[in-house]
């Protein structure tokens, strides 16, 4: 189960920002009418950010994210260190990151970097999802406190995030091997019968 479904912010604006909700419903105090509009200010589904904190401690990053100062379009705040990235930058990413396929347990994106940094996915962290940058499996990283972080080397590449939970593979290593059995159990009492038969 998810222990942790909204990330701090000061305001439920910034909380939709951050999860990439691209519209609000808005209410007319005048009469109570509601509708939906979208808005300016949310976070793409997926983008590079060169800086990041590293904070451990749930109540020192609820106080990070809490503080208006805390811009997640150019920070990244990971749990853990991301090892090869080298420092913080002042400066705004350019790099890119396009979606070529989105479906319900993966995601392939076309990114390309000048420099090393941190692609930010809107979506929530959760154990048994996989990267893989150009085939070669990388670690996701929990950011923002319930969202995915991956690092990425500078230059060009495929990456692709896919859901591949431990459970999934006992259950079908448990499925194979019981299939596998019973076919053998099977033949055997095939076999068995068919000799007594010639006796």
């Amino acid at each position: 189960a998810l222990k942790r479904i909204y990330p701090p912010a000061s305001s439920w604006d910034k909380i939709c920002d951050l999860l990439n909700a691209k519209y609000r419903i808005s209410i007319d105090p005048a009469n109570g009418d509601r509708s939906m509009t979208k808005s300016s200010t949310y976070l793409p589904r997926a983008y590079f950010v060169d800086n990041y904190k590293i904070l451990s401690d749930e109540e020192k990053i609820k106080q990070f994210m809490m503080n208006q100062e805390f811009n997640p379009k150019q920070t990244a705040l990971l749990e853990e260190d991301p090892k090869f990235l080298s420092g913080v930058r002042n400066d705004s990413s350019s790099g890119k990151a396009d979606i070529s396929s989105y479906k319900l347990n993966s995601i392939s994106l076309d990114v390309s970097t000048p420099q090393n940094g941190i692609l930010l996915l809107s979506e929530i962290y959760y154990p048994g999802w996989n990267a893989y940058i150009d085939g070669v499996k990388q670690k996701i990283l929990r950011a923002n406190w319930n969202l995915r972080a991956i690092p990425v080397t500078k230059g060009a590449h495929a990456v692709d995030v896919r859901f591949e939970p431990e459970s999934f593979r006992r259950g079908t290593f448990i499925t194979m091997t019981s299939i596998l059995l019973s076919a053998i159990g099977i033949v055997y009492s095939l076999y068995k019968k068919k000799k007594r038969t010639t006796k």
